[in-house]
């Protein structure tokens, strides 16, 4: 009997459907553990991992890949997902401190993944659209949007129209400016096995964002960009998820971030037919598996908050 599978997610913070998603694939192949990390003690996937451990901040990298390496030895873990840009920034660190899998892309994709000025500048050497960047800003090229160079999420990301806002946004040291491009906003899940074989992706069109979270989102087939995204992943030698952001223009698509993770509505994408969470989970129970994937186009989802309730009895919330 094979030994179960204990996985560890890196900064688990709000994404408890997902993890009620590997949780669903750990029961149908042999069960197994969740243990997310965060730093605060009752983050919401807390109450849905069966252990979260409190974790240094990811800025703080040489302490943040200690504590995961001791979690490792712990708990036993048999691979880790990391869950967020900051964590992936500290994997090459991490990397020297353990030998459990790293789900995710090497060293050199994650220098570029990390870094907008860098994936610009890899999109472009393929010829591959991306909203040009403005390195020296002036009210004559408004307007522009701003995003920070090493952030993540479309939350701090903003559209600079006036000459106050540039003066106020060029303050900023890791702001990256590009042309602003208007249009359909779609985020693309991509999943790659553990020998860097394309196993899937789906495409899904962003109808409604808030606090640079998708709230609606629905499935969409779009041949071009999907080339696309699979150029983009094959070139930087992704292994497992990968979301890729892109903004269609008059029957262009420009891409603007690449994300060495499972994006924030990828729960869409696997309901879809991307069932990212049992491929894993099977392949690294050494399994064979050769899905056959059957996207469902045109399906919808609508997101809401839910809560968790307890005894706050240490006041430290």
């Amino acid at each position: 009997m094979k030994e179960m599978l204990n996985l560890l997610f890196l900064c688990g913070g709000r994404r408890v459907e997902l993890l009620r998603r590997f949780r669903a694939a750990l029961n149908a192949h042999g069960g197994g553990r969740l243990v997310v990390t965060d730093t605060i003690r009752h983050s919401a996937s807390s109450f849905v991992a069966d252990r979260c451990h409190i974790v240094p901040p990811c800025s703080d990298v040489d302490g943040f890949a200690a504590a995961i390496a001791h979690i490792c030895r712990t708990e036993e873990i048999s691979a880790i997902i990391p869950l967020r840009c900051a964590a992936i920034r500290a994997l090459p660190v991490i990397r020297r401190h353990v030998a459990t899998p790293i789900i995710c892309g090497h060293d050199r994709s994650i220098s570029i993944c990390t870094d907008k000025l860098a994936t610009a500048a890899y999109l472009a050497a393929r010829s591959i659209p991306t909203p040009k960047v403005v390195s020296r800003p002036t009210p004559e090229d408004l307007p522009l949007f701003l995003r920070p160079r090493h952030g993540e999420g479309g939350a701090a990301g903003r559209l600079i129209t006036t000459p106050s806002m540039l003066m106020e946004a060029l303050a900023q040291d890791d702001a990256v400016f590009t042309r602003y491009v208007r249009g359909r906003e779609f985020s693309v899940d991509c999943y790659w096995d553990l020998s860097h074989r394309l196993v899937g992706m789906i495409p899904r069109e962003r109808l409604k964002v808030r606090a640079g979270e998708v709230e609606r989102s629905v499935t969409r087939h779009a041949a071009v960009l999907t080339n696309a995204c699979r150029d983009i992943c094959r070139n930087l030698e992704v292994v497992g998820p990968c979301t890729i952001q892109a903004i269609e223009s008059a029957g262009v698509y420009y891409v603007t971030e690449v994300n060495l993770r499972f994006g924030g509505g990828v729960t869409l994408s696997i309901q879809a037919g991307l069932h990212a969470p049992e491929w894993l989970v099977a392949e690294l129970r050494g399994e064979s598996a050769c899905p056959t994937m059957r996207p469902r186009w045109g399906l919808a989802m609508a997101r809401y908050d839910d809560e968790f309730y307890f005894m706050d009895t240490e006041g430290d919330i």
